[in-house]
This record gives C-alpha cells, structure tokens and sequence, in this order.
C-alpha cells in the first residue's frame, strides 16, 4: 500500500526529486455546481497541462539516438510544412 496522503487545504505538490515540485491539477466545486460540468473542467485543465502527452512520451524509454533521430525527423515535418504553407500563401 502506498503513502497515506492527508489534504490539509491549500495547494497540493507531488515530490517528483529533490529540487524539483509539480502542482497537482484540481478542481473545485461548489455545493450547486454539475458533476459533468467539473468533470468537463478537469480534462480540459489535464489538456492544457500538458500531463497527458509528457505521459505518453514517457511511457517508453527511448535511446538517445533513437531521440534524436525522431527529433530530426520532426524538425524536417515542420520544414516542409512551413513550405507548403508559404507556397499557398504565394
């Protein structure tokens, strides 16, 4: 079993090393407020966050090279995608 985790109101910070704290995204509600409304709210708050796709990234390890050249290819992506936007424009 894990850590037993007590909420004492404020911010709540996740210890991810040393040096370094992530804020947990939350949601408040209020005594009138919609379930699906807050529900709504916490994925759109997750989205923006960026938590799921840093997540996706780290699903795997990754070799440095192989990193590197995923990171090349996606550079040339962008390249040709700038071009074609500046041919359409033209």
């Amino acid at each position: 079993m894990g850590p037993l985790r007590v909420n004492r109101g404020g911010p709540r910070f996740l210890e991810s090393n040393a040096s370094h704290y992530l804020l947990m995204t939350e949601v408040t509600i209020g005594e009138g407020d919609r379930l699906d409304a807050a529900i709504k709210a916490f994925k759109r708050k997750v989205m923006r966050s960026g938590i799921l796709k840093d997540l996706r990234k780290k699903r795997f390890y990754v070799k440095p090279s192989t990193a590197k050249r995923l990171k090349a290819a996606a550079a040339r992506r962008r390249v040709r995608a700038d071009i074609r936007r500046a041919a359409r424009r033209s």
